[in-house]
């Protein structure tokens, strides 16, 4: 999760990249993205450009936090389209 909840604690690009970097191509790696609409202004949308960049690399979002369908659990994913 980036940003970490209830931490607070955010992962940078860099340390993204680094963390893709050193995975097989087989593994995909989610980037769980759910509070960032709380943090954007800080953080902005990290890892947004990692999973354009790269094959095996997604991000999900939620419009629960941001627009109060906690109880709907309604979600999408950004990823390449092979996957």
């Amino acid at each position: 999760a980036n940003p970490g909840n209830p931490t607070g604690t955010y992962v940078s690009v860099s340390e993204i990249r680094r963390l893709q970097a050193g995975l097989p191509k087989h593994v995909v790696l989610v980037l769980d993205a759910g509070f960032i609409i709380v943090a954007a202004h800080i953080f902005g949308i990290g890892g947004i450009e990692v999973v354009s960049s790269n094959a095996n690399v997604v991000m999900t979002r939620t419009f629960s936090k941001a627009y109060g369908l906690e109880a709907l659990r309604v979600g999408w994913m950004y990823a390449p389209a092979e996957i």
